[in-house]
């Protein structure tokens, strides 16, 4: 048998899993995003967890990793702002708003449709949750990969 009995932890031991735990989710979050969203609570975590490492009270831990993440966000913020003030706008950026003109049934169900705009056939959907029949004026509501997402002018 193993040495090791995950059911013997110490309340310390428990502690350090829980903060590690919670660092190495949120560090994967902001590794899928890169949106600079999680980046505080990782350093509280770690922050926590070497608290939980020196027998500091549960409490405490709390308090440092509630403390550590705010201080962290804070000062993040005006570099996340900067960072997100540099976004540029894509040619479809300027499709939203638009009118186009349904080519086939938008049906909700099977999520088919094609709407026409600007002499060019895109994958569409309908944001309403009815389907939309052909030859139907709609408007772009937003664009997510190359598939519109509309609703009936």
């Amino acid at each position: 048998m193993s040495d090791l009995n995950f059911w013997n932890l110490t309340e310390i031991q428990m502690q350090m899993i829980l903060w590690g735990t919670i660092a190495v989710l949120a560090a994967i979050v902001e590794l899928n995003t890169f949106a600079l969203v999680s980046l505080w609570f990782v350093i509280g975590g770690i922050a926590s967890f070497v608290a939980a490492y020196f027998n500091v009270p549960f409490l405490w831990q709390f308090a440092i990793f509630v403390l550590t993440s705010g201080i962290i966000g804070i000062i993040m913020i005006p570099y996340v702002k900067k960072r997100n003030s540099n976004y540029t706008p894509t040619n479809t950026d300027s499709l939203i708003g638009r009118e186009g003109m349904t080519e086939s049934e938008l049906n909700v169900v099977t999520g088919s449709g094609r709407v026409m705009l600007d002499g060019q056939s895109w994958a569409a959907k309908s944001v309403t949750g009815v389907n939309v029949p052909a030859k139907t004026v709609v408007v772009v509501e937003r664009i997510e990969g190359v598939t519109l997402f509309v609703r009936p002018k």
